[in-house]
């Protein structure tokens, strides 16, 4: 397998710029998440390290391999797209033997290995059915077995779940991940969805107007984004506008009627006027006071299954906080309850 180093790719399609200077590198054997809202260049930059788009800047290598100048066809790169691109009057076997057809690999050596994939994506059984047979989900896995049988340097997968239901395309995340594991292979996953990048990715990078936002692990991206942007997006959080201060026990942002702790960070100057991002799972909801917690009223309680949003009034401020779904009969509309933070989680940014 691959390592795949991103070198300063730039396109762009008449006036608009899409992609700006982007430069990364995905680790052998790792998935990396490309994530962001449609239009910020994700599926471009995934068509360029395919082969299917040329970039006007910058350089693609696979290893030690140069494949800028290398056509689609010589790339060995085995991609699953959006619509999976399956043959319909095609059997399952047909399907996933297609590329080893156009290789001319010979007829028992493709039965064999066919059986092998097939066995590899949990289909075994339906070899001879047509794909149009098939459910969105067993598609899917024929999509990606046709892929992965050529035995290719990487993998690309260009939202490849996104016209499955909600059941299916939950288990397909944990489907697609194990088989990537098994076989071993680099890959570059584009996805809208943060919960499917969340669950996924060994690495994540957030990508907004052409630009990278961040590049860093799920659990660091999630607990630690670099940006007001990178933290709503990953995640909702609460944004508030408060003023930065320092006084005996460390760093606060505060507001009216409010004050948070945080951490000191270099660049930043007592007064100066912040924004403080709060994710609403990661407030800690008292019905008592205690050491740096602000009262607020809950208006409402929302519930969503596994968790329960609480919806308060922080000083004349609308806030959301969760909780587990079997904690929220403590709570009522009306009730004063406390919040906290943990300085090492709550984040603040500039106001540009």
């Amino acid at each position: 397998m691959s390592e795949i180093k991103i070198q300063n790719i730039s396109k762009a399609f008449g006036s608009a710029r899409v992609l700006n200077d982007i430069s990364f590198a995905v680790q052998d054997g790792h998935l990396l998440s490309l994530l962001g809202p449609s239009g910020c260049g994700k599926t471009t930059l995934l068509r360029i390290i395919a082969g299917l788009e040329y970039a006007d800047e910058g350089s693609v290598f696979v290893g030690e391999r140069d494949l800028t100048p290398v056509p689609v066809e010589k790339r060995n790169i085995g991609v699953v797209f959006q619509n999976y691109a399956l043959i319909p009057h095609m059997t399952v076997f047909n399907n996933i033997a297609y590329g080893l057809k156009i290789r001319k690999i010979a007829p028992d050596v493709i039965r064999k290995k066919v059986e092998e994939y097939i066995s590899l994506v949990g289909l075994e059984g339906m070899t001879d059915r047509k794909v149009t047979q098939l459910s969105g989900g067993q598609q899917q896995r024929v999509a990606l077995a046709r892929a992965l049988i050529i035995e290719p340097d990487i993998l690309l997968l260009d939202e490849p779940l996104s016209a499955l239901d909600r059941k299916i395309r939950a288990e397909m995340q944990y489907e697609i991940r194990r088989i990537q594991q098994q076989v071993g292979i680099t890959t570059v996953f584009v996805t809208h969805d943060q919960e499917e990048a969340l669950t996924m990715s060994d690495e994540i990078l957030l990508m907004h107007n052409g630009r990278i936002e961040q590049f860093a692990t799920p659990k660091e991206i999630y607990n630690h984004p670099v940006s007001l942007y990178a933290s709503d997006f990953l995640g909702k959080a609460n944004t508030l506008t408060g003023t930065l201060e320092t006084r005996e026990g460390g760093w606060f942002v505060s507001g009216e009627g409010w004050s948070f702790p945080v951490r000191p960070k270099e660049g930043f100057a007592a007064g100066e006027q912040v924004y403080l991002a709060i994710r609403g799972e990661q407030v800690g909801i008292y019905a008592e006071p205690a050491e740096h917690t602000v009262a607020c009223t809950v208006k409402n309680i929302v519930f969503t299954g596994e968790i329960c949003r609480l919806m308060v009034d922080l000083q004349g401020t609308a806030m959301t906080v969760s909780c587990i779904n079997v904690l929220a009969d403590r709570f009522r509309a009306g009730q004063t309850v406390y919040i906290g933070v943990d300085p090492a989680i709550t984040h603040y940014f500039k106001i540009s």
